[in-house]
């Protein structure tokens, strides 16, 4: 989806504004990836919140 012309169709996400579609799928994954493990999985099973870094960090807020 990334290389057609959908990719620059803008979808509405709620009150958050307007994203292009190219970066919805992996923006997504990265995104949930991140946080559900930091937020969700770690304290659940007991371990440590992975660390972060600026090129992990800089892709969830892209």
């Amino acid at each position: 989806m990334r290389r057609t012309p959908v990719a620059r169709v803008r979808v509405r996400l709620a009150e958050l504004g307007r994203c292009p579609m190219g970066l919805m799928i992996g923006g997504a994954l990265v995104f949930d990836q991140h946080t559900h493990l930091r937020h969700d999985m770690a304290p659940a099973l007991g371990r440590p919140v992975p660390p972060t870094d600026a090129d992990r960090m800089r892709a969830v807020l892209t």
